[in-house]
């Protein structure tokens, strides 16, 4: 129910920038809280509203760990900055319990394992920053 509330939305909101006082460009933010089976899905359905739609992808310097995309160091420092916030739009990452975060962050960090960020979005235009504190 909430995948399809999300791809309606989705559809509107590209649908309405596209055609909407003569727009250019329609940007669509999709936070680093996705996973790997929401991005695709996300990216075909953009793909299907409209084929001459580029996505941009911005990815965090890192080298991934084992069979993951994220390395250690990058993980830990999501942990520390969901540490240090006073508070988090997530209910999952409350900083109140650091065992109960920690484990939300390694169910997190699992769903990417064996995926490249780079072929979630293969047409995507890439940009790599670094991350920081």
């Amino acid at each position: 129910m909430a995948a399809l509330r999300f791809n309606e939305e989705l559809q509107s909101v590209v649908t309405q920038g596209r055609s909407g006082n003569g727009a250019q460009l329609t940007l669509v933010y999709l936070d680093k809280q996705f996973f790997p089976r929401d991005i695709k899905q996300t990216v075909k359905l953009l793909d299907a509203i409209s084929p001459d739609v580029q996505v941009v992808t911005v990815l965090p310097k890192t080298i991934g760990y084992d069979n993951y995309p994220f390395s250690l160091s990058f993980l830990l420092q999501c942990f520390c900055r969901c540490l240090s916030r006073s508070m988090h739009p997530n209910p999952m990452l409350k900083n109140d319990d650091p065992c109960q975060l920690l484990k939300t962050l390694l169910v997190y960090l699992s769903q990417f394992k064996n995926h490249l960020l780079s072929e979630l979005v293969p047409k995507a235009i890439v940009s790599h920053v670094e991350f920081t504190t």
